[in-house]
């Protein structure tokens, strides 16, 4: 039996994975990140990987997964999270897209990929968010990470905080660009529910992260994520390369009413981590749909209310409610609705 929250008293029973009945209990709890399981019914083949995670964002599903919960260098996937933060900061009203961020000379010496900053000079925040996203521009994420904490190492803060907040239990960041460091690392797991949280609360920032090329300084780049220029369904999110991470991507595909998360880790090229992905992706959409339940604020059914003004009350879900399943089950899907015999207002 597996258990969704949601805002809503109902039962839901699906055959997921066979014709037995499989149920979820939608009761009246704290809504919870964590995706539910599906247990693969066909081997994935050998992606060449220290670790994986596959989810279905839509309706938060781990659809196949690797050592996800082993802990790993990240790399560049860390930028994600820089531009969580980032994100948040905009949405608060705390940054602006167009205010000037001060290139100072620690952003501009850091290793690593870069947009090429030039010092002393000042660039808008959505230059530096496009230069993170699309060329995972390490003096563009320290830049920015100044800018809205002071210093790179509070801004690392931050992201713990935000890390702890998600509920993230194997991830620790030193830094905002995922330079190595023996107490910076991650797993695959983790970087899906960045992924899938960060499209979640900030779907602007697949503005930037689908576009494949970006000039800046005079010099032209390439995103790194081979698969934009592949897959049409494809919105990103992230690269990452180091000797000790391998090649690393966290990738986002959608088609029709289903978004895909895969996460790749340790692979042994760019080819490679491309491959790994493309392959989790492919296999998401060949294996599994998602099927809308319910829209948000639609009556789904009354609950009768004593000692209240109104003697009934509506009952449904806050968000859209989507379930995934093995393709062609769907016919297998029944609802039941199951509430207490007396309700007492106040609710």
């Amino acid at each position: 039996m597996k258990r969704i929250h949601s805002q809503i008293l109902m039962v839901l029973c699906a055959a997921y994975m066979s014709q037995a009945i499989c149920a979820a209990n939608i009761v009246l709890e704290e809504p919870t990140d964590k995706p539910i399981v599906l247990a693969p019914t066909t081997p994935l083949p050998n992606l060449g990987v220290t670790g994986y995670s596959l989810i279905n964002q839509s309706s938060n599903t781990q659809l196949a997964a690797l050592n996800a919960d082993e802990r790993m260098p990240p790399a560049s996937l860390t930028k994600l999270m820089t531009l969580f933060i980032a994100y948040d900061y905009l949405d608060k009203g705390l940054i602006r897209m167009e205010e000037p961020v001060f290139i100072s000379k620690k952003a501009w010496q850091t290793e690593g990929s870069r947009m090429f900053l030039e010092p002393e000079t000042e660039v808008p925040v959505w230059q530096l968010l496009k230069g993170i996203s699309v060329v995972s521009g390490n003096d563009a994420s320290v830049a920015i990470a100044e800018h809205i904490a002071g210093t790179e190492d509070k801004f690392a803060v931050l992201m713990n905080q935000k890390a702890e907040k998600l509920g993230l239990q194997n991830t620790h960041f030193m830094n905002s660009t995922g330079l190595p460091n023996t107490h910076h690392y991650s797993t695959p797991y983790d970087m899906s529910i960045i992924g899938a949280q960060l499209i979640k609360q900030h779907p602007d920032v697949l503005k930037n992260t689908r576009v494949k090329s970006m000039k800046y300084n005079n010099i032209t780049q390439d995103n790194r994520n081979r698969l934009l220029w592949k897959d049409d369904t494809m919105f990103g999110l992230k690269t990452g390369h180091t000797k000790n991470a391998g090649y690393c991507l966290v990738a986002s595909a959608k088609r029709n009413d289903m978004r895909v998360i895969s996460v790749v880790l340790g692979t042994s090229s760019n080819k490679a981590r491309s491959d790994g992905s493309q392959a989790l992706i492919n296999y998401a959409f060949r294996f599994f749909e998602t099927k809308l339940l319910y829209k948000a604020g639609e009556e789904i059914s009354k609950l009768r209310v004593w000692k209240s003004q109104n003697t009934y009350s509506s009952l449904g879900v806050l968000e859209d409610l989507y379930v995934t399943l093995q393709r062609g089950s769907y016919n297998n899907l029944q609802s039941d609705l199951e509430v207490p015999a007396a309700v007492l207002a106040p609710i």
